[in-house]
């Protein structure tokens, strides 16, 4: 089994503001952008790495896709734990694959020499 270390603590993007009918918006030199940092973002010192990901503010419609585009990034880039071999025949005991569980399922998985994990079955 493999544990992935997060590859990014924050995330960043630019504000796309679509603004009412009727109101001019100021051009600038610059655009106008946001920071993100997650509550459980790594705080050592390598850890400054950063993902894009715009978000939208339609004022008129009154809508903002800000909190969900911050959260998928965030959790696009946290660490995942994956196994990086199959498990034979003999590690299956007496479940059979299609069978006692299909593509996608989440079983438990017993460690040697650990307790039971979770793990999402692959094929």
């Amino acid at each position: 089994m493999t544990v992935a270390r997060r590859v990014a603590a924050y995330v960043y993007g630019v504000w796309g503001v679509q603004l009412p009918d009727g109101v001019d918006k100021i051009e600038q030199d610059y655009l106008e952008g946001y920071l993100y940092r997650p509550d459980d973002a790594p705080r050592g010192r390598f850890d400054l790495a950063m993902v894009r990901a715009d978000a939208t503010i339609d004022i008129k419609e009154q809508r903002s896709n800000a909190e969900l585009v911050m959260v998928e990034a965030a959790s696009r880039v946290e660490g995942r734990a994956f196994f990086e071999r199959d498990i034979s025949a003999g590690g299956l005991g007496r479940y059979t694959p299609g069978v006692d569980f299909h593509t996608g399922e989440i079983v438990d998985v017993q460690l040697w020499g650990g307790g039971v994990s979770p793990c999402r079955s692959q094929r």
